[in-house]
């Protein structure tokens, strides 16, 4: 499956920022991906319009300058927010008809001082949970859809303070990335 997540840079120009990225990325990959293409990959057209390629090629033409393009950096840090919230509530939904299973899962742990079984490890609504604990942490994940990799966190705030200050606003960029998972 493919994820498109915008990552925030604070770099010189976009050249710049582009470089930042798939070199992070080259050296420590995150572990929920095995491979990705800076620049948008598969997501040149339809989903990321600015984009002028569709092609599995690292591009540094997607890269989005705050300063220049406000608007559309604004609008996809809006959509990440949107897609988060949509899948934090996606996950918090099934967890609801999955309590009581959890339940007696956890208290069944307790009482016998067992190992995880299998039937743990295999537990939809334990996965569920830990993917909603992921998120709401900040780790970065294949559903965070957005990552500071300024402040190495999937949360908005750095991003949002940088962004208040006039002379640091200049050098934020976003950096779309299409990461196969």
């Amino acid at each position: 499956m493919h994820t498109l997540q915008f990552i925030a840079v604070e770099a010189e120009n976009k050249e710049d920022a582009f470089q930042m990225v798939l070199s992070t990325l080259e050296e420590n990959p995150p572990s929920w991906s095995d491979w990705h293409v800076v620049g948008g990959g598969r997501w040149g057209l339809d989903e990321f319009p600015e984009a002028n390629t569709n092609s599995y090629e690292n591009t540094k033409e997607t890269v989005i300058s705050f300063i220049e393009e406000p608007e559309v950096f604004n609008k996809y840090i809006n959509i990440t927010k949107e897609q988060r919230k949509a899948e934090v509530k996606k996950y918090a939904e099934d967890l609801e008809s999955k309590t009581t299973r959890m339940e007696s899962a956890v208290a069944e742990f307790i009482e016998t001082s067992e190992v995880v079984t299998e039937d743990h490890l295999f537990d939809m609504g334990l996965w569920q949970l830990s993917k909603l604990v992921k998120m709401l942490q900040g780790e970065w994940t294949y559903d965070s859809a957005f990552f500071d990799m300024t402040y190495y966190n999937s949360g908005y705030k750095a991003l949002e303070e940088r962004l208040a200050e006039p002379e640091v606003a200049k050098l934020q960029y976003l950096v779309p990335v299409d990461f196969h998972f």
